[in-house]
């Protein structure tokens, strides 16, 4: 399995994830891309509206569009609710919560609440139009990454989203505004 690295703009690392694995992988195109190869290549969110990305494998640089999210959709993993501690659900709440982070670090604004509201209208829609929340549009592009390599329904995309919108509900009631988005900076850091 290779894992995707997202970067930011200015090219330092944000995430690590797996590619591959459990099911298959959606956009069979985007592995071709890159060889199938199992070793790492990064990511960059070149327009996340669009889905515009940047691929960096091999020591080469390749422009992608990433498909849209109704056709990323797979059969998934079958295995009853979503539950982050299970490995196959793994990659996909941590796409999620690493691609808010990501946001998080450029806009420091940034607060639980913000990302709650967010939370909510993707657990209902995950392709709803963002109308100009760039958050939103960054955790669909995040997801359309996970969806290009894994096999997820869009039941258990709604379940992950629900999942992390839970926590996020949970640590802004212990740890006020910033609660979850401190708890989780200090989580991916360690």
């Amino acid at each position: 399995m290779a894992a995707i690295r997202e970067v930011n703009d200015m090219g330092n690392p944000v995430t690590n994830r797996q590619v591959g694995g459990w099911g298959g992988c959606v956009d069979q195109a985007l592995l071709d891309l890159v060889g199938g190869r199992s070793d790492r290549f990064e990511v960059k969110f070149k327009d996340a509206p669009s889905g515009e990305i940047e691929l960096r494998y091999s020591g080469r640089f390749q422009s992608y569009r990433l498909k849209p999210l109704e056709e990323l959709y797979g059969t998934g993993m079958c295995l009853g609710s979503v539950d982050p501690l299970i490995a196959e659900y793994m990659p996909l709440v941590y796409a999620i919560e690493s691609t808010i982070l990501h946001y998080y670090d450029e806009h420091p604004e940034l607060n639980d609440t913000l990302v709650a509201v967010t939370l909510d209208r993707l657990a209902i829609n995950p392709a709803c139009n963002p109308a100009g929340d760039m958050l939103c549009h960054h955790l669909q592009t995040g997801l359309r990454v996970e969806l290009s390599v894994h096999n997820y329904s869009k039941q258990e995309v709604k379940q992950a989203l629900r999942v992390v919108l839970k926590s996020v509900n949970r640590h802004t009631r212990s740890g006020g505004i910033t609660g979850y988005l401190e708890f989780m900076d200090r989580m991916m850091i360690a």
